[in-house]
């Protein structure tokens, strides 16, 4: 809420770790009464209220398209799927394992040189290049 994230111990431990988990099958936000009573939770109905209305609107599309799919990471499920030929188990990375993965990944990291080459198509840049020359360049990076 604020742009922070929230984390309420007592709904965690009862099983509430996504936004799918607060969806009835017809992939509606459950009633409060129906919440308290599927996760055995004692929460007032303002809290509940205040965490719905802080859920954006693009998560929860994601959420209802996402229904029924489990993939989350829970304490029985350490397992992840990154795209649909690749799953890691999270329980066993380490951070030298997250490191590489960061450094090894195919995107560009920075996203002003797609979004460049979509708006400019008539300039052809080598952005590897580019992007180690900016110490020759200039003094100031941020340009």
């Amino acid at each position: 809420m604020g742009g922070k994230p929230v984390f309420y111990r007592d709904w965690f431990d009862q099983g509430v770790y996504s936004i799918c988990d607060i969806l009835d099958s017809n992939r509606m936000y459950l009633k409060f009464a129906d919440f308290c009573r599927k996760f055995s939770v004692k929460s007032n109905f303002l809290t509940y209220f205040q965490n719905l209305s802080a859920i954006p609107k693009r998560l929860l599309e994601k959420a209802r398209v996402s229904f029924g799919i489990n993939s989350i990471f829970t304490p029985g499920n350490s397992t992840f799927h990154l795209s649909p030929s690749l799953m890691i188990d999270l329980s066993k990375l380490t951070c030298k394992d997250y490191y590489w993965r960061f450094l090894n990944r195919k995107e560009p990291c920075a996203a002003g040189p797609s979004k460049w080459e979509r708006d400019l198509p008539q300039f052809t840049l080598s952005w590897t290049t580019v992007f180690k020359r900016i110490k020759s360049i200039t003094k100031q990076s941020k340009l």
